[in-house]
């Protein structure tokens, strides 16, 4: 089975458990996002993959841009399996009263990112909505996990490390690492 077959079997998982997923062309500083009440008009869950180019239709997998470029699907897969994490977390794992707590805190951090940077992240959160976006990002990354091959844990598992600490770094709950560049 091929990297792009694991992909797309994950894809197809997702669209029947989910319902919408999709590629966007808006490369919005994230590789995807995970969003419990849906974009715009749809109002139902859904998960959207960031990949500028991305070939037509929109919520078929490919493995190409729509320059014909290929794209790192083992990337967008460890992507791929996160934000189906967080949709896990909220359909599952966590209790109603949590999510409502991190999703208003994470909705207060888009806020605060739209009107100022990110630098301004640190000061205007409270420690409780950090921890909560903390721990939600965590949770996320571990749930994915089991939809990634066996012999790309030790790789989903650095990127997962990685992805925690940079939410931490932008939090302002961690100092930047040495191998952060």
């Amino acid at each position: 089975m091929s990297l792009f077959d694991v992909y797309v079997a994950l894809w197809r998982r997702i669209q029947a458990d989910v319902g919408r997923l999709s590629y966007s062309g808006i490369n919005a500083d994230e590789g995807g996002h995970f969003q419990h009440d849906g974009c715009g008009a749809h109002k139902k869950p859904e998960i959207v993959i960031s990949r500028p180019f991305y070939a037509s239709p929109a919520d078929e997998p490919s493995e190409f841009r729509s320059t014909g470029e290929r794209v790192d699907i083992k990337s967008e897969l460890f992507t791929l399996a996160h934000e189906y994490g967080h949709y896990l977390s909220w359909r599952v794992e966590t209790p109603r009263e949590q999510w409502a707590q991190y999703h208003a805190a994470a909705f207060h951090r888009d806020g605060v990112v739209n009107q100022n940077d990110w630098d301004a992240v640190p000061t205007a959160l409270s420690d409780a909505e950090k921890q909560l976006i903390s721990d939600e990002e965590t949770l996320a990354w571990k749930l994915g996990r089991q939809f990634i091959p066996s012999e790309l844990l030790p790789e989903y598992d650095e990127k997962a490390r990685f992805g925690v600490h940079n939410h931490r770094y932008r939090l302002g709950l961690d100092e930047l690492w040495p191998e952060d560049g």
